[in-house]
């Protein structure tokens, strides 16, 4: 397993956005946090958030988000 911080928004986007996709009512509440940040990536205050992504063998094992 890897984990990698994101600072660009854009790019941790669309490494997880397809793949919250795949589960779309599970991940509603993500997918529609993500869909947010991407029109105002401030809307939950004025610091930058914490975007980290833990992959494994050609899947994500784990997403963390915080403001």
């Amino acid at each position: 397993m890897k984990g990698q911080f994101y600072e660009d928004f854009n790019s941790f986007y669309d490494l997880v956005f397809p793949y919250l996709l795949k589960n779309e009512v599970e991940n509603g509440l993500l997918l529609a946090i993500l869909d947010s940040l991407k029109k105002n990536i401030h809307r939950y205050g004025k610091d930058q958030p914490i975007l980290l992504a833990i992959t494994g063998i050609n899947e994500i094992e784990l997403i963390i988000k915080s403001f």
